[in-house]
């Protein structure tokens, strides 16, 4: 009896799955925080608050929050410094190209999935 599989599709989620993105977010955060005098915090403290965003990241690299004057200024400088540096420095998770080659040896289809807007994707 032949067997069938079943996977049709598989969707990677682009940040933290897919690739780790988060090596971009150091570099930003430890850049902004010596723009500004301030210590540098650790590789690890950024890692965990880059899921939570840009905020938390700009809250994290210059101890403001979001009623801060300046706010919206350090938010786009923020922006524009990933921009700059979004893909540059990025790399697969190990395995993922492993992976991927398997689903396209099993025909397999397969695509990324975002939330993050197209510019920085």
């Amino acid at each position: 009896m032949e067997e069938s599989n079943s996977l049709k599709a598989v969707l990677f989620d682009l940040d933290g799955t897919l690739i780790d993105t988060a090596v971009e977010f150091i570099i930003i955060v430890k850049s902004m925080r010596d723009k500004y005098g301030l210590p540098t915090t650790s590789e690890s403290k950024i890692r965990e608050s880059v899921s939570d965003g840009a905020n938390a990241l700009i809250k994290l690299a210059l101890e403001v929050d979001e009623f801060h004057p300046e706010f919206s200024f350090y938010r786009q400088t923020f922006l524009d410094m990933y921009k700059d540096l979004a893909g540059k420095k990025c790399k697969p998770y190990n395995g993922i190209r492993k992976s991927i080659k398997w689903l396209g040896e099993q025909e397999i289809k397969w695509g990324i999935a975002t939330n993050k807007p197209r510019i920085y994707a």
